[in-house]
């Protein structure tokens, strides 16, 4: 009797591992989202566009993308509209295949227009997301935010790695502030105790290029730092100036 209990505790035990990864899904059949950009519609609500890597045409081969568009087949690019984030989510899988992962967004966009008006919902909602990562980084565009994820960087297949990868450079040059989500999130939180502050970008005739940084009061931003400003704000809350050690 004893024999038989044992073997059967040691039958469950190596069921167990097996059963652990029942809901387990393969990175193949997810969509990966990069970049998510937001702009506020005609109907009040908003619009969220997102970018997704081709992996075909990144590694060179010849197949054709699928119907989003943009950024030269290296990336696809899709939106879907609602009364709120959420809601526009929801549309964007309906769209898809596979369920969107958002665990690898490297930036983060608002349009100007929804900045002024007010972000507070919005990023309620991100934070609440346990796949939202708190070390990408913020951005206000002028213009359309979807338009900065259709842009084609000479010197980079998928964009949004091109926008994160100015913005690192500047934090290293100590020309900006390092700003992330997660510090946005503390800001905003406690608004008497820093003003937030996002990356700000403008359209050129090649696309978009860094022009300082969108000063917030509260979640609605309420104007801009050029990159010679910049050098006052880091004085203050770095205690140094841009481009000194």
């Amino acid at each position: 009797m004893k024999r038989r209990l044992v073997k059967g505790i040691l039958a469950l035990l190596a069921f167990i591992p097996l059963v652990g990864c029942w809901n387990a899904q393969e990175i193949e059949k997810r969509t990966i989202v990069v970049s998510m950009a937001i702009d506020r519609n005609e109907n009040g609500g908003v619009t969220v566009s997102i970018q997704v890597p081709n992996p075909r045409q990144i590694a060179g081969g010849s197949g054709e993308g699928g119907g989003g568009g943009g950024g030269g087949g290296a990336v696809e690019v899709y939106s879907g509209s609602g009364s709120t984030l959420e809601a526009a989510l929801e549309e964007l899988n309906r769209k898809s295949i596979y369920p969107m992962f958002l665990g690898h967004m490297q930036t983060l966009i608002f349009s100007e227009e929804l900045a002024k008006q007010g972000i507070a919902p919005i990023l309620d909602f991100l934070r609440r997301d346990p796949e939202i990562r708190r070390h990408m980084y913020p951005i206000v565009v002028s213009g359309n935010a979807k338009d900065a994820l259709t842009v084609q960087p000479k010197l980079e297949q998928i964009p949004t790695y091109y926008v994160r990868n100015s913005i690192e450079s500047q934090i290293d040059l100590e020309r900006v502030y390092d700003m992330t989500l997660g510090k946005a999130f503390v800001d905003l939180s406690h608004p008497g105790k820093q003003v937030p502050l996002f990356y700000y970008f403008k359209a050129t005739k090649d696309g978009f290029a860094y022009d300082g940084m969108a000063v917030f009061h509260g979640d609605k931003m309420v104007g801009a730092l050029d990159p010679t400003e910049m050098n006052i704000v880091l004085n203050v809350r770095e205690k140094r100036r841009a481009g000194e050690s």
